[in-house]
């Protein structure tokens, strides 16, 4: 039969390992999984809108990629522009976290999917609200993004803003967002995890240890 130490010690074991399980877990963002195809905004570009991007809450530390589609709308092959992730005000860009280099716009009436791999934008505060937004900035072409009507995504809405300074108030429409697909992970792209234990595992193994302490001393009581 184990001892009452060997069952809190597995115990405690088997509880950490779920932890930690959970904790790696990878979450995926979609709501370009059954978009139409064709609904969209424009123009995104200097000759048109400087700025589109989609408020998110973060699900979990790093984000590590996302994807936005574009077509041409007027000469886009002319049109460069950054992607960028910021932290969101409630109504502005507080801070930009991370910035791409410079992407040259769509030649194609079609579909394009641009995706951007960050490596993981630095510590995120789960919960909390943040942006992801392309900044044109060259024309003289102007390009399309694929956008969602029906608001299938809870945790924000797409906002877009005519001018360069991201920290002054965007425009924002909450009965939408963008397609897009984004990826989420405790872990950066090419990192290793640093995460603290949780402060209920650690108070869940202390009271455990000491449940086992005061079945040794009752039992040398007895």
């Amino acid at each position: 039969m184990r001892s009452i130490r060997q069952t809190l010690f597995a115990l405690v074991a088997t509880v950490t390992l779920a932890g930690a399980s959970s904790l790696s877990a990878q979450v995926t963002v979609d709501t370009y999984t059954g978009w139409n195809g064709t609904d969209y905004y424009f123009p995104l570009g200097v000759d048109g809108t400087d700025a589109y991007g989609q408020v998110f809450q973060a699900p979990a530390q790093y984000l590590n990629s996302w994807s936005f589609w574009l077509r041409e709308n007027s000469g886009g092959a002319n049109e460069t522009f950054t992607a960028n992730v910021g932290t969101w005000t409630g109504s502005a860009v507080g801070s930009v976290l991370w910035t791409s280099g410079i992407f040259a716009g769509t030649s194609s009436a079609g579909w394009q999917q641009y995706t951007f791999n960050t490596g993981g934008v630095s510590l995120l505060t789960g919960g909390e609200s943040y942006i992801f937004f392309l900044d044109a900035l060259t024309g003289p072409g102007t390009m399309g993004i694929g956008a969602r009507y029906d608001a299938p995504y809870g945790g924000g809405n797409f906002v877009f803003q005519n001018g360069t300074d991201h920290t002054s108030d965007w425009d924002g429409l909450t009965g939408s967002d963008l397609a897009f697909i984004a990826s989420f992970d405790r872990v950066p792209s090419g990192g290793e995890e640093v995460v603290p234990e949780p402060a209920t595992m650690t108070l869940l193994a202390t009271g455990l240890f000491g449940m086992a302490g005061a079945a040794r001393r009752k039992r040398r009581s007895a």
